[in-house]
């Protein structure tokens, strides 16, 4: 294994223009890696260009991983999404093994989508990119629209899954502070 998940060296990202430029990142095992920044700052730009999306102006970046192993979750938005399934056959549909959807309390399994709060579910969300190639998991602003309870148990799930190495590594696009306990966090403002 590498010493690094991703490495960026000079990176310059944007569309037409240059949103941000001389970007230098170092991701290494069982680390999580915060982009914070105001709206418009090129934290979804970055993501786009490190799962390829959209290409680099100038600099490079690798993964160690292909990016099939790369799971990605976009940002969650507030309008209620109708969907006619049960938690269980969600987290069927994807083949998530039991190992990463523990933290879905088991009074939820039977449940329809349509009854969960945003909190719950953004824990299914969550769970339905954890198939068992994902080695790495980008998070983009999972944080927004749930409470401090929700928030907490999710960042402490998302800690275990480092510490234990269910995960190599966490990208993970907030606004906000948040407690990921023992797991070692690099920061990075745009």
């Amino acid at each position: 294994m590498n010493d690094y998940i991703l490495k960026a060296q000079n990176l310059s990202i944007g569309y037409n223009e240059v949103v941000k430029e001389g970007l230098n990142i170092e991701l290494r095992p069982k680390e999580v890696l915060l982009l914070k920044g105001e709206n418009g700052s090129g934290k979804s730009t970055l993501v786009k260009t490190l799962l390829k999306e959209l290409k680099a102006k100038e600099g490079n970046y690798s993964w160690s991983y292909p990016l099939k192993k790369i799971s990605y979750l976009p940002q969650m938005n507030k309008e209620s999404q109708s969907i006619h399934y049960t938690i269980r056959d969600i987290l069927d549909i994807y083949n998530i093994p039991s190992t990463h959807s523990y933290f879905i309390p088991k009074r939820l399994l039977s449940s329809p989508w349509e009854n969960l709060s945003g909190g719950e579910k953004q824990k299914v969300r969550i769970a339905s990119r954890l198939t068992k190639e994902a080695k790495v998991l980008i998070l983009d602003e999972p944080f927004n629209h749930i409470d401090k309870k929700a928030t907490a148990e999710i960042s402490s799930f998302l800690s275990e899954l480092i510490e234990t190495g269910k995960l190599s590594a966490l990208v993970i696009v907030t606004h906000k502070e948040i407690d990921f306990g023992p797991t070692s966090v690099v920061r990075l403002n745009l």
